[in-house]
């Protein structure tokens, strides 16, 4: 029963990487049924559910998945899983504004993940702190995300964290009027949008966001439409 569990999930994730999420997330929770609750691959097949739900764009249901791979990580796990489940717990958490709750997530260890995705967490937690208001501290994470992104090698994942992260800051300064630091951001954002690690449609948004910004025709609505908007195309991509 373990093993067609164990298959049924890997076809699931075949399914997922042809583009058929729905198939794919079907049947990932038809294997699921198979696994006992202490399997030690579950947590990552749980991890993989709440990704194909924030793609579908249900990240109520995803928030369940990803609270119960959480719960379920064995205390040996490798950290790069924890670091992973929390990335989309997170961001799953902010799509539907539970900022407080997404940062009442327990602390990870310092040396979890790789530094990629220690980035990735830093543009989270900047998102949290954007989403509940506080613009200092949204905005030192962004600038910390931005040289990290500058630093090194970058992939797709890491400039749509960071575009998305951009965005949600620079919503903040427009409804705040802190025109200083909305002009900054507008310059990271200019400078992310001509990355190649980008996507050609998250480009051009970014591109589209830096003339209505540089016209000064970016209202405070306009703009937090152009972060919602965004974090609905990245969950989805």
């Amino acid at each position: 029963m373990l093993d067609r569990g164990r298959t049924e999930a890997l076809q699931a994730l075949l399914r997922r990487d042809q583009g058929h999420l729905r198939d794919a997330l079907e049947k990932l929770e038809f294997g699921l049924r198979f696994l006992d609750a202490k399997a030690p691959d579950r947590p990552g097949f749980l991890l993989e559910k709440g990704r194909l739900h924030r793609r579908l764009g249900n990240p109520e249901r995803a928030v369940k998945a990803l609270t119960e791979a959480a719960e379920t990580v064995p205390a040996r796990a490798d950290p790069r899983l924890l670091l992973r489940i929390r990335l989309e717990l997170g961001s799953a958490l902010c799509e539907m504004g539970r900022y407080e709750e997404a940062r009442s997530l327990p602390a990870l260890p310092p040396a979890a993940g790789g530094e990629q995705e220690r980035m990735r967490l830093v543009c989270l937690e900047g998102r949290i702190a954007a989403g509940a208001g506080r613009p200092e501290e949204a905005e030192a994470a962004l600038r910390r995300a931005h040289q990290a992104f500058q630093a090194g090698p970058s992939s797709q994942q890491m400039a749509a964290d960071l575009a998305l992260l951009s965005l949600e800051v620079a919503a903040l300064c427009a409804r705040e009027e802190r025109r200083t630091g909305l002009r900054e951001v507008t310059g990271m954002i200019q400078e992310l949008s001509a990355s190649p690690a980008l996507g050609r449609e998250a480009a051009a948004t970014l591109k589209l966001f830096c003339r209505l910004a540089g016209q000064d025709k970016l209202s405070a609505d306009r703009a937090a439409r152009f972060a919602e908007d965004f974090s609905k195309s990245s969950s989805r991509g």
